[in-house]
């Protein structure tokens, strides 16, 4: 049985793994493979959680705080490819 529940410090070596698992399916055919096999997952875990969230996204906003992100401070600007466009973001962490 699949017991889901939030994110623990306990979890993270887990999720590390995973995360660089799927990166190396994933990116296999895109990246290097000596960039692929020196991700550690250890040193993935040490780590904040970060991501990435249009500032104007005020639904993505709500549900990434939701389940415990802060927006952080820092913003950048976006722009999407192909376009000139610059589109506000801002970085949200979490910290286990």
């Amino acid at each position: 049985m699949i017991a889901i529940h939030p994110l623990t410090a306990d979890d993270l070596p887990a999720a590390a793994e995973v995360h660089v698992t799927s990166w190396r399916a994933a990116y296999a055919a895109i990246l290097p493979a000596d960039y692929l096999d020196a991700l550690d997952p250890v040193k993935f875990a040490a780590h904040p959680l970060r991501l990435w969230v249009l500032e104007d996204n005020a639904r993505a906003r709500r549900f990434y705080e939701r389940v415990g992100f802060t927006a952080d401070g820092m913003r950048d600007l976006w722009t999407p490819r192909g376009t000139t466009v610059t589109v506000p973001e801002l970085r949200y962490s979490m910290a286990l």
